[in-house]
């Protein structure tokens, strides 16, 4: 055997950087039966040959100082050291493993040792189980159809490991001697130790393969070496960034950002602890898509430039509202217009071409030492809804009838990519000297200057930084019909909700609202709905103030609707002063308004029936954005959704109504209109037939229930059939007597049209009179 057996493994890691200095445990076990000298150690690395440091050589377990910085190693036993290898800076100054199963070159093994065509003889897999068909070297002299199927990067990082051991020493018997015959004279014995791997049979078909990728190679050791000592080799990997990248904005707004306004994405750049970063840049990407309720996705980036080389989908590409990148333009007073199909909120202006930053940006500070860090953003837009040119249609904001899912109502989520690059310096630090000491420095500021000046060369490093954000809506409004006491009389409205046969269900409202999701109107009525405006998309943190909210007309409406309220010339149905509190609206709030608007349908379609909307509500909102920190050193003093300067206008169609030109006129008129006890009254009901046909209507009467009975005495008709020629009117009479005073309730009178099978005046128990004493 050998006289001297050896091990070198690296503790505490499986991964270097190049450039940088790893740590190496050395065991060397002597087999020989008698003391020696040793003058030296050299590792023989795949990098060339490593001397080890006299400090390190001396700081070996179970050892004695020598002379001139050896050591005396006893007989059958066993050194353990650690040392200091550079890595290089330089990859391709880490030789390749070639090898194959048996460690020897092609063709050295015998002809044909090596298959053409053969498939790794792994666990399945190929580089992750350790195979490697072709080496570097030879896959950059040319590809053929066999090996270009194949990957031949080094599966995290290249192998780095210690074959090798160089010993010059000389026994201690010997120097004794010649100490004694006084020659003095010592003869240094020099020995190399190489592992060599176990020779393959010839003419055996097998795959090359990187043998360190398996952990039985790779953890291989002697068996009295602990496991804790590391593995025999390195992955050396190229320059890493060590920055640490962080999204200020994102978990202050839940990755949501606000239609309608510019979002601010703020990101903290933070240097490494080993690293000073110098000529920091940055860029910035983002695409969008549209994501459906059923799974599907439509990428924008793609679509919009498909469409936009066709001018017959200019619609379709102003539908998306793609977002884009923007930044401030304190010079532009006007609104600047994008291929998207909107237009940018005044003062602002796309980035290039709204999809990435084409030049570098640089960060407030480019040069970051240890530690520090250094603040970056960048902004986005997408319109609200209601900005889109051309979305005026007489069924907008109407529930699309024929199932499908329309452009708009598809959720957008915007992914962003922001690419930093820096040159990347990593600074020695003083090595340990073992068990020699050294005095401690009289300046200790001193020291630590003189650690960071003395750098390595400098790499050019990059890194990726992803996020993704989803847009909402600011505003949700809700509208929900308000049913007066004394409602307009149907007259014989032939919308659904106004049939006969539903009174056959046994419970006519459910069916109505399960039926049909619009208010039927007849032309003349007027109408009361509440509006609720409520924020329940957007992030916890953000508030929405609205400052103004005011009513218009749809342009494109058949029926004109007018406001009805106290001042007539004004629209405005909320102006908030910036000090009442009930304009701030955020998640979990609610603010209501109630429209109160009349009903007249333009000549031109009177004589029929339509749906449409009850015109549109405005809504002047600006978002609370989110402060930044005083300490951070930016020119800007806010992120997350910002305030323009023009505020932000969100727009609500009102609910749909059926509105339609009845065929009757009805009015009910009581006289006096408030009787006393005693006196008599009457109830006086006009039918007027507006059609041009003969039409029969059914009258009925329902008298009131026990408790009621005795409040009065009506006489009239209780259940008849009336006649009607086009054009007529006709007068139906009921006297009354009231036998007490207070509020009291009609006896339901009931008229349905015979020909429609719909209501002329639905009989309810709602009907009241107010009777004086």
């Amino acid at each position: 055997s050998l006289p001297f057996s050896f091990a070198v493994t690296f503790p505490g890691t499986t991964h270097g950087t190049v450039g940088e200095t790893a740590t190496a445990s050395v065991m060397i076990k002597s087999n020989l039966d008698y003391a020696v000298h040793v003058n030296s150690v050299t590792l023989l690395s795949m990098a060339g040959k490593v001397e080890v440091p006299s400090n390190s050589l001396l700081s070996a377990q179970n050892a004695n100082e020598g002379k001139n910085g050896g050591i005396i190693m006893q007989g059958k036993s066993s050194i353990l050291f650690n040392t200091q290898i550079e890595v290089p800076k330089d990859l391709a100054n880490i030789a390749s493993d070639e090898g194959g199963n048996g460690g020897e070159k092609e063709g050295i093994a015998g002809k044909g040792s090596f298959a053409k065509s053969a498939r790794p003889r792994t666990a399945g897999l190929t580089s992750g189980a350790g195979a490697r068909l072709v080496s570097e070297n030879q896959f950059k002299k040319g590809l053929n159809a066999g090996n270009s199927q194949w990957s031949v990067r080094y599966l995290g990082g290249k192998p780095f490991r210690c074959d090798g051991l160089c010993l010059r020493f000389y026994p201690v018997q010997v120097e004794k001697t010649a100490v004694t015959d006084g020659s003095n004279k010592v003869n240094i014995i020099e020995l190399t130790i190489e592992k060599k791997r176990q020779r393959t049979a010839a003419n055996i078909k097998r795959t090359p393969f990187e043998e360190d990728n398996y952990i039985a190679s790779a953890w291989s050791r002697p068996d009295h070496l602990d496991l804790s000592r590391g593995p025999r080799c390195l992955r050396i990997l190229g320059p890493m960034p060590e920055m640490i990248v962080t999204n200020i904005t994102d978990p202050l707004i839940d990755g949501k950002v606000v239609e309608g306004t510019v979002n601010r994405i703020l990101i903290k750049l933070q240097a490494g602890p080993t690293e000073i970063c110098e000529d920091i840049k940055y860029k910035v990407k983002c695409a969008s898509m549209l994501l459906g309720a059923d799974g599907s996705t439509k990428h924008l980036n793609a679509l919009n430039t498909d469409l936009l080389n066709d001018n017959s989908n200019k619609i379709e590409v102003e539908q998306t509202r793609s977002p884009c990148l923007v930044c401030h333009d304190i010079t532009n007073t006007d609104c600047v217009s994008t291929p998207f199909g909107y237009d940018l909120p005044r003062g602002w202006k796309l980035v290039d071409f709204g999809r990435r930053t084409e030049k570098d940006q640089v960060p407030s500070s480019s040069t970051l030492k240890k530690g520090e860090e250094t603040y970056i953003y960048f902004d986005v837009y997408r319109p609200s809804r209601d900005i889109l040119r051309g979305n005026t249609g007489d069924n907008a904001g109407m529930e699309d009838s024929s199932g499908g899912e329309a452009v708009e109502d598809q959720m957008c989520r915007t992914d962003f990519d922001v690419t930093i690059t820096y040159k990347q310096s990593r600074p020695k630090t003083q090595r340990s000297r073992g068990r020699r000491r050294r005095k401690p420095p009289a300046n200790v500021d001193v020291e630590q200057e003189k650690e960071t000046s003395v750098s390595d060369d400098v790499d050019q490093v990059s890194l990726e930084f992803t996020g993704s954000v989803v847009w909402v809506s600011p505003l949700s409004a809700k509208f929900q019909h308000v049913d007066a006491a004394q409602k307009y009389p149907p007259s014989g409205s032939r919308h659904p909700s106004n049939s006969i046969q539903n009174e056959a269900t046994g419970n006519p409202e459910d069916t109505r609202d399960q039926a049909v999701r619009e208010i039927a109107l007849i032309d003349g009525e007027s109408v009361s709905t509440r509006c609720t405006l409520s924020s329940e998309d957007i992030p916890s943190s953000i508030n929405i103030g609205v400052s103004r909210v005011w009513f218009e007309e749809h342009e494109n409406s058949q029926c004109q609707f007018r406001v009805v309220g106290e001042d007539l010339s004004s629209s405005t149905f909320f102006e908030s002063d910036g000090k009442d509190l009930c304009h701030l609206v955020g998640k979990g709030k609610k603010t209501g308004i109630v429209l109160n608007a009349m009903v007249n349908m333009k000549d031109e379609y009177k004589g029929s029936s339509l749906s449409t909307n009850m015109g549109v509500i405005n809504v002047n909102w600006t978002p609370k954005g989110l402060e930044i920190p005083s300490a951070v050193s930016l020119d800007v003093h806010e992120h997350g959704p910002l305030s323009l300067a023009d505020g932000s206008i969100l727009k609500f169609f009102g609910p749909v109504c059926y509105v339609e030109s009845a065929p009757f006129e009805t009015n009910t008129t009581i006289k006096p209109s408030c009787p006393r006890v005693g006196s008599p009254f009457e109830l006086l009901i006009c039918i007027e037939n507006k059609s041009n046909i003969h039409q029969t209507l059914s009258l009925e009467m329902i008298e009131l229930d026990e408790k009621h009975q005795g409040d009065m005495v009506i006489s009239g008709s209780t259940k008849t059939e009336l006649r009607m020629s086009p054009s007529e009117t006709q007068y139906i009479s009921y006297t009354g007597i009231a036998t007490k005073s207070g509020k009291l309730s009609l006896p339901p009178i009931s008229i349905a049209s015979t020909r429609y099978k719909t209501w002329i005046l639905r009989g309810s128990s709602s009907s009241v009179i107010y009777v004086l004493p």
